[in-house]
């Protein structure tokens, strides 16, 4: 079972940054984001959800791995952490092949 400490390592893999720059742009200390990449601690609630909108991922992903009743393959978290123009531009080549 993925925790939630592996789900925000690969978010920022994902996202190509280090967890000294995730820190610096919550505004939380390195010490923090330390703990919270290592499973020493987990984030409060309201850490979560600045996560979970920071990466536009749910509460429920970060939790369980889940949207709703679906489970989220990492392809598909990659997707949604894309911007809308990325988004925008992949659909358009899908309809090309």
């Amino acid at each position: 079972m993925t925790l939630f400490y592996e789900r925000l390592r690969s978010l920022l893999k994902d996202k190509g940054i280090t967890g000294k720059e995730f820190s610096e742009e919550m505004g939380i200390t390195t010490a923090k984001a330390g703990r919270w990449l290592t499973g020493v601690t987990d984030p409060s609630f309201d850490e979560l959800i600045q996560i979970c909108d920071y990466f536009k991922v749910s509460t429920d992903y970060m939790l369980r791995g889940k949207l709703g009743e679906f489970a989220l393959s990492e392809e598909d978290i990659k997707f949604l952490a894309l911007s809308k123009k990325e988004k925008k531009r992949l659909m358009n080549i899908e309809k090309l092949l």
